[in-house]
């Protein structure tokens, strides 16, 4: 279930991000994948593979051209929403899993929470 572009926890395991495009709409699941989402046609555009083990957190960088995802394999992945390629990864971002993701509507900056017990704040800018 999906509520105003807020993230929700759906029956099946996976987590969904609808990042305000009433087109799009993206999942992470436990199958290590995230996967982008054509809601007009009601079928699944691009698979992205390269986490090792379950995805939970996405976000949406503010052009819509990127997806955050992050995962129980304690990185950060940077999806290129137009052709699926990982722009850039963060290996060790978390010391345990990286749980969730947020990215500011105004400022450069991608916050993740651990369950580490921390929150880092990273510069999208460069």
């Amino acid at each position: 279930v999906v509520s105003e572009g807020k993230l929700a926890e759906v029956s099946n395991g996976h987590t969904v991000e609808a990042p305000g495009d009433d087109r799009l709409l993206f999942s992470a699941s436990r199958d290590k994948t995230v996967r982008i989402w054509d809601l007009v046609a009601g079928e699944c555009l691009l698979v992205l593979e390269g986490h090792d083990n379950w995805v939970k957190g996405l976000a949406v960088h503010w052009t819509g051209k990127y997806v955050m995802s992050a995962g129980d394999d304690r990185s950060i992945r940077v999806w290129d929403v137009a052709t699926g390629r990982m722009a850039r990864d963060l290996q060790d971002a978390h010391g345990h899993f990286v749980a969730c993701l947020a990215v500011h509507p105004a400022v450069p900056v991608l916050a993740s929470g651990g369950s580490d017990n921390t929150v880092k704040i990273w510069d999208c800018g460069r």
